[in-house]
């Protein structure tokens, strides 16, 4: 699994920028992602792809361990739809 460790060493790599001024970027980006997901509720890069907040009603669900029925309460969750360039890379 990638960590944001992993993701500052490699854009400082690739940018040139120092380590510590990339997990500020990197730290304010996410912050930044987070209030225009709660304020709008999608954020859309161009090739690469959309981040959109999708509501899930209140619903029953089994429970293997108990073999009871346990209600799963409403929330909210954020959905990826890949963008075509980063399909495209990944399926290469």
């Amino acid at each position: 699994m990638i960590t944001k460790k992993d993701i500052v060493e490699r854009i400082s790599e690739i940018s040139g920028m120092k380590k510590v001024d990339t997990r500020l970027f990197l730290n304010a980006a996410i912050e930044a992602f987070g209030e225009l997901l709660e304020e709008d509720g999608k954020i859309k890069i161009v090739n690469f792809g959309k981040f959109e907040v999708r509501d899930y009603k209140e619903r029953l669900k089994y429970n293997p361990q108990t073999e009871k029925m346990i209600l799963v309460p409403a929330c909210k969750r954020v959905k990826f739809t890949c963008g075509k360039e980063l399909f495209q890379k990944l399926n290469k």
